[in-house]
């Protein structure tokens, strides 16, 4: 892990840019950046002195305690998400960077500080972080809503519109998806998410690079399988 200037790491945040103007000058300043390496482990969970933290660069995987003293596979968190659960004391679990993730956060006491002197800042991300909730849940809702392959060809697609580079061919992926971190987003076994990526790949919906990397000739066929496909092929 290491730190970013909040200054140069925020200066195109799309977070940033719809908070007002007059409070985002203070809100970088407040600002803590840290850069994570794939496969490194983000924090420690519950931690009480962490604030309001998002996801402006890169892509996290979640584990929570399955009641048993293990870990179970709970989700992904992309660019743009706002962590908000994974903070309170009671949380326990894990969180890992999948790729070269950018995590940004103001600790706790210093954004209450700046709440107390300017309530404007406080309604303004409590709407954010509301608005942000609500779309998890929809995105959660509509993933649990599908069946495994409708479900996983949705996930490949949140990935290629948020992450993806695009290429004359169509648009790659070029990051690690691993059986286990696609896993963590469809919330099945790792041996089901491998077999129904294969059976994708054979349909002509993706190929799998080396690597771990996947490649999508036509975005919109993903689109088009979710509609007509409710259970498995």
């Amino acid at each position: 892990m290491r730190q970013e200037d909040p200054g140069v790491a925020l200066a195109q945040s799309p977070l940033i840019t719809r908070l007002p103007a007059e409070l985002r000058d203070e809100f970088v300043a407040a600002c803590r950046v840290r850069v994570f390496g794939p496969g490194e482990r983000i924090c420690l969970p519950g931690d009480p002195t962490i604030g309001p933290t998002w996801i402006e660069h890169g892509l996290i995987k979640i584990r929570t305690n399955d009641g048993r003293g293990g870990l179970a596979q709970a989700g992904l968190y992309w660019v743009g998400d706002t962590l908000l659960g994974a903070f309170r004391p009671e949380w326990t679990g894990e969180l890992t960077a999948v790729t070269a993730t950018t995590l940004c956060a103001i600790p706790r006491a210093i954004f209450e500080r700046m709440c107390e002197t300017n309530a404007h800042l406080s309604f303004t991300w409590i709407g954010l972080a509301a608005e942000h909730t609500r779309n998890l849940q929809r995105r959660e809702a509509l993933l649990r809503s599908l069946t495994l392959r409708p479900r996983l060809l949705l996930l490949l697609g949140i990935a290629a519109d948020l992450m993806g580079t695009p290429t004359p061919e169509g648009i790659l992926l070029d990051f690690p998806l691993t059986h286990a971190t696609l896993s963590c987003g469809t919330w099945v076994s790792r041996d089901e998410t491998g077999r129904a990526l294969r059976d994708l790949e054979q349909q002509g919906y993706l190929r799998c690079r080396p690597r771990h990397r996947i490649f999508i000739p036509d975005r919109l066929r993903l689109d088009d399988y979710q509609r007509m496909h409710t259970e498995d092929a």
